[in-house]
């Protein structure tokens, strides 16, 4: 019953696909999609679940798979190799087949093994079968599919789409040897009809429209109710630039076991001399004095770089000073005046409508210990300075001697000293040690450095030069990490069961997104970091 369902979502999944032709000739595919054998798909599933403990629930897919499998396949269905699907957008709406490759082992068996679930298939003299009915879907479709190549053509509808002269050679769609992607996705959008980008963009705007209503946010004023909705009208505006300007949207999972690596992918490459293309390579010249904050040697390191569209910029300052002025007023009488002024000095950072910062923890130290160091950009840095200054005047004086101005200095810029010492946390203790807090502020921006290593790291940090950096980057090592939660205190020993004595880059983690020639987004890390997580779990 169940394989019977699977083969006809199969059918009615290409029935419904979006609208793509066949010409009288082989095209180019606006779409491919790739997935990887039974095989090579059940080898990943099988390693996933081995990781997590799930080996139970695999096995039971497996043996489903193995009742139906014999010395010809799986009901004539060749394992080891991949599938595909692959189609042509066409200006009409209504002409738009898709053609589905299934790896053929055996062609009778895999006719028999249609007949077996009541799925007749008619062979013309053309070489073309025909299944004028499938059992248990709703509304009648008729498919084909002949056997070329070592593959079965499908399509459903019109026969001619899977004309002998019209096939696609299976090396032009199937992926390159070696390739590990579970499934891998390349759409051509510059050949999409404008009409499908209008019902795209029209279902989009409802969804957005709904979120700006359903919102009910709390003591929101007038200013802030014009951000926040603008801010949902501009998702809605980048999707439609993706949609005008990009020409090729690609989506990639892959597993390599041999490697223990697990990725996913986003690439959107738009067209040449659009206003995306333009845009992107404008992001990727953007400079950051944080970039090297952005480290695989790191325990943990974050940076990144955004700049709101003018826009939002002209609405981010009334609201910053609507959330000002409430904040006031919530504070006591004998506090306002200071909290104000203490605003007010980062009221022009907060309304420059503009990110750019980052933080990294290095270690652990042969002592066990680990560094922070971290920064962000400011403007009128110096009002920000001045107001530290003056506030130390009216900090008691049995506790003016835990901070300690101008210690040190690079150039001009004084470095100052907060003494934390044992007043820290014992978490905090235990992952920095007794250490001082070391900061500085110039007037475009902010460092500051806590841990047995503070003071060098935060002098180059500020020595660092500027360098161009990803739109947002995160590492983790998920091994040195699990150990900070100071309500597992197995968290080590776990880590130290799966990653063995040095974890170095088998336990590593990044989410990065980065412009250029094309907009990237790509999530990877090391399976085993699977494994960690659900032994932390338990």
């Amino acid at each position: 019953m169940r394989m019977r369902h699977l083969l006809a979502a199969g059918l009615v999944c290409v029935a419904l696909a979006p609208v793509l032709r066949a010409d009288d000739k082989p095209a180019n595919p606006s779409i491919v999609l790739r997935l990887k054998s039974v095989e090579g798909a059940m080898a990943d599933l099988k390693y996933i679940a081995a990781l997590v403990d799930k080996e139970d629930e695999v096995k039971n897919v497996e043996a489903i798979i193995q009742t139906f499998s014999n010395e010809k396949g799986l009901g004539g269905i060749d394992t080891k190799r991949p599938f595909a699907l692959y189609g042509t957008f066409t200006p009409g709406v209504q002409d738009s087949p898709l053609v589905l490759l299934v790896p053929i082992a055996d062609e009778k068996a895999f006719i028999d093994f249609l007949g077996n679930y009541n799925i007749k298939a008619e062979k013309d003299k053309d070489g073309v079968y025909t299944i004028d009915s499938i059992p248990g879907v709703p509304i009648p479709i008729s498919a084909y599919f002949r056997v070329e190549n070592k593959y079965a053509y499908l399509t459903v509808m019109d026969k001619a789409n899977i004309d002998k002269s019209k096939l696609l050679a299976p090396e032009k769609v199937l992926p390159a040897a070696g390739d590990d992607a579970l499934i891998s996705i390349k759409l051509k959008l510059a050949d999409m009809p404008d009409i499908v980008k209008q019902m795209l963009l029209t279902q989009i705007e409802t969804k957005l429209a709904d979120i700006k209503d359903q919102q009910k946010v709390p003591n929101e004023t007038e200013a802030m109710r014009k951000l926040r909705e603008k801010m949902v009208d501009q998702v809605g505006k980048q999707i439609a630039a993706a949609l005008a300007d990009g020409d090729e949207l690609k989506l990639r999972v892959s597993l390599d076991s041999k490697k223990d690596d697990l990725s996913f992918g986003i690439d959107l490459a738009p067209k040449a001399n659009s206003a995306l293309a333009k845009d992107l390579k404008a992001l990727s010249e953007a400079e950051s004095v944080f970039a090297g904050l952005a480290s695989d040697k790191a325990a943990l390191s974050f940076v990144g770089h955004v700049v709101l569209p003018e826009e939002l910029k002209k609405l981010l300052g009334p609201a910053v000073d609507d959330a000002i002025k409430q904040i006031i007023e919530k504070e006591k009488e004998d506090s306002k005046n200071l909290t104000k002024a203490a605003l007010e000095t980062l009221a022009p950072t907060l309304k420059s409508g503009e990110f750019d910062g980052g933080v990294a923890v290095f270690g652990p130290d042969k002592d066990g210990l680990h560094t922070l160091v971290a920064g962000t950009k400011l403007k009128e840095g110096k009002g920000i300075e001045d107001f530290g200054r003056n506030l130390l005047k009216l900090i008691p004086d049995k506790d003016k001697d835990k901070v300690k101005l101008d210690v040190d200095s690079i150039g001009e810029l004084k470095i100052h000293k907060v003494h934390v010492g044992d007043s820290a946390d014992a978490n905090a203790k235990r992952i920095f040690g007794s250490s001082d807090v070391y900061l500085a502020v110039r007037n475009d921006a902010a460092f500051l450095a806590y841990g047995p290593d503070a003071q060098k790291a935060l002098k180059d940090l500020i020595s660092s030069s500027a360098k161009t950096a990803p739109i947002l980057q995160l590492d983790v090592a998920a091994a040195k990490v699990a150990t900070w939660d100071a309500s597992n205190k197995d968290a080590g020993k776990v880590a130290k069961d799966i990653f063995g004595g040095a974890a170095d880059g088998k336990d590593t983690v990044r989410v990065k997104v980065e412009a250029g020639s094309s907009l990237k987004i790509t999530v990877t890390s090391k399976g085993k970091v699977l494994a960690l997580g659900a032994r932390v779990q338990k």
